[in-house]
């Protein structure tokens, strides 16, 4: 039912749909360090020191699938503040349908009007009657990290303007281009 595959994305786990029923099935899966070295490249992180977790998994109409995921993951970033190493642990579950590609929102066009923000997540797809649970997975996961990762009690510091060591004064967001053409 499961199939591993070294080729393509850094971290995938295709299932067959075909091989699934209307009951839940568990799989369990865990990344190799081929596959978490992979995903921090990508992700451009300092590191992934684990990643795993477990799915249920049972067929729905259509030749779909349905996915209830739960993963772990201690990644590691570099502190936006003083760029050394911030840890952080993720702990995610996530549900997700997987549609063959005629029938996956990903595939159809839709209007402007058609499209509901307050709706669930667009399906995952099935290609030629697999689906990518790994991929599914990764994506999460990339989803799940802190844009911008601090160390405990880090904060960022006042401006200085380089010309006179002066700290600026706190103006809003775009107060610092205030002055600019008259620096320039």
């Amino acid at each position: 039912m499961e199939h591993e595959e070294s080729s393509g994305p850094e971290f995938r786990r295709l299932v067959e749909v075909a091989k699934l029923d209307h009951d839940e099935r568990r799989i369990e899966f865990t990344a190799t360090a081929e596959e978490r070295q992979a995903l921090a490249k990508r992700f451009d992180i300092l590191a992934i020191e684990d990643l795993s977790g477990e799915a249920f998994v049972r067929a729905i109409g259509g030749g779909g699938a349905q996915a209830r995921v739960t993963f772990t993951s201690t990644v590691v970033q570099a502190s936006v503040v003083t760029l050394e190493p911030v840890t952080a642990r993720i702990d995610e579950a996530f549900e997700v349908d997987f549609l063959p590609v005629a029938e996956s929102v990903a595939t159809r066009s839709f209007e402007e009007e058609d499209v509901d923000p307050a709706a669930a997540e667009p399906p995952g797809e099935v290609i030629d009657g697999w689906f990518d649970l790994g991929g599914m997975v990764a994506e999460y996961l990339a989803l799940s990290m802190d844009q911008y990762p601090r160390g405990a009690g880090e904060e960022f510091g006042e401006y200085r303007d380089a010309e006179d060591g002066e700290p600026a004064k706190q103006e809003g967001p775009l107060g610092a281009l205030k002055h600019w053409r008259s620096r320039a």
